[in-house]
């Protein structure tokens, strides 16, 4: 494993926390920032960061076209045209901006498709499958979504993920890593 891997659920204003979980090593941390320099300040030094956020917007109607694949598969996503969805990308476009900028790789991701699709039970069950250790559950969904994440993004450097693609967009799922269906 190299790392460390980031995983950001994303809010569309700091007026809301976001949480961020870093895998480092064994370590893994788990927190809730508000502004963008802090959620910048947690992921310091994240060779990959998946992020719970549109990363592009559709050309003509609700849905990018990488959301209807995401539909067809039987993954529900929300319309990346829909206002609080538009405040989200552009956030996610400022922070992706900056966190290349220092070197990560930024990659999208659906929390829950990526659990449905690694068909694990549930993210402990997840983490047992890739020989992670939890020692403090997270304490909200925004932690459990953004801890998928940062598993994601470690699978993505380990070659576990599938691609799902279109003209308008890529998002990264998990390949079926548990025998078990949710």
């Amino acid at each position: 494993m190299s790392g460390p891997y980031g995983g950001l659920d994303l809010t569309a204003s700091p007026n809301r926390a976001s949480a961020v979980t870093v895998i480092a090593s064994s370590a893994i941390t788990t927190g809730l920032y508000r502004t963008d320099d802090e959620i910048l300040g947690a992921l310091k030094g994240a060779s990959i960061v998946a992020i719970d956020s549109p990363l592009s917007q559709p050309r003509h109607g609700w849905h990018r076209d990488v959301d209807r694949t995401l539909l067809r598969m039987g993954y529900k996503v929300f319309p990346a045209a829909w206002p609080s969805m538009k405040a989200l990308y552009r956030r996610a476009l400022v922070i992706s901006s900056r966190l290349s900028e220092a070197g990560a790789k930024v990659i999208e991701t659906h929390p829950l498709s990526a659990l449905k699709s690694s068909r694990c039970s549930g993210y402990a069950d997840l983490a047992e499958a890739l020989g992670i250790t939890i020692h403090e559950k997270p304490r909200v969904k925004d932690e459990v979504d953004s801890l998928i994440a940062a598993i994601v993004a470690m699978a993505y450097d380990e070659g576990l993920v599938m691609s799902v693609r279109a003209s308008d967009g890529e998002v990264y799922l998990l390949k079926p890593i548990c025998n078990r269906g949710l």
